[in-house]
């Protein structure tokens, strides 16, 4: 599949999203790389393969109800506890299942195949501190947390971390094995049902990577949203992308490629 595919298919399903969150008038933003591209090049940032969104926590029950409602039948709502007894991420995606990135792996084969496909992400937003002594704590328990999940990957690749990051993977993963995959999902959607917003300084993307997770957004950056052109299209990205790009990628309209910045996630021609 070509970049240009890939894009045209990614832009559908986001323009198809677009419409369920103004039908049922749903806030929600462009977040990451995509907002990144809708800011810098009004549209996909020329190498990225996936599309980021993201959503407050007292939102998403509303977002999640809509996308299963609304979706075409060759769109799905995928939640990460459906790749039990596995974990992959705790990653909220929107997936097309006429486009697969690869042919099937063994270890596509054991997630379910259900990570395999052109998805749009979805990351969720949650008020968790008001200063950053605070922040720093809820961090580290959301780390916990996914170490102890990780536990319950197919495969865990020790060798791919830093000494000291493989020491505590290696830990939490161990303690994690004895823990079952329903509890730790349990404690992860603690953070998401019933929530309110509570507008405190800081706010923090609960399901995000691991190596974004220490970024100290402040939730005045996310509230409100301005609308950007987009491959032709008006989208929302947060009222503060300023700050938060400058927070995330520093001189973020230098276009320069860093293939360490952007996971890729297919082989395009």
């Amino acid at each position: 599949m070509k970049i240009e595919e890939l894009h045209s298919i990614l832009f559908d399903m986001m323009c198809c999203i677009d419409d369920i969150c103004k039908k049922e008038n749903i806030s929600y933003t462009l977040s990451g790389g995509t907002m990144l591209g809708a800011v810098r090049h009004q549209g996909f940032i020329p190498w990225d393969d996936d599309v980021d969104l993201c959503v407050w926590c007292e939102e998403f029950p509303r977002l999640k109800e809509a996308l299963n409602k609304y979706l075409p039948k060759h769109l799905r709502l995928v939640e990460p506890d459906i790749m039990s007894p596995y974990f992959y991420d705790f990653v909220y995606r929107v997936q097309d299942t006429r486009y697969m990135l690869h042919d099937p792996k063994e270890e596509d084969i054991l997630y379910g195949n259900y990570q395999n496909y052109v998805s749009v992400d979805i990351f969720l937003i949650k008020d968790v501190a008001n200063n950053k002594i605070q922040f720093k704590l809820e961090v580290l328990k959301r780390k916990i947390l996914y170490g102890l999940a990780m536990g319950h990957r197919a495969r865990l690749e020790l060798e791919k971390y830093p000494l000291m990051q493989k020491v505590q993977v290696a830990f939490l993963s161990f303690i994690g094995k004895a823990i079952p995959l329903d509890i730790i999902f349990r404690w992860h959607n603690k953070a998401i049902v019933g929530t309110q917003h509570k507008h405190k300084k800081y706010c923090l993307k609960i399901n995000d990577l691991l190596k974004y997770m220490h970024l100290p957004y402040e939730s005045s950056l996310f509230e409100g949203n301005v609308e950007k052109l987009f491959c032709g299209r008006m989208l929302p990205v947060q009222k503060g992308y300023h700050e938060a790009m400058t927070l995330q990628y520093g001189d973020y309209m230098t276009p320069v490629r860093d293939d360490t910045e952007f996971i890729k996630h297919m082989e395009c021609d």
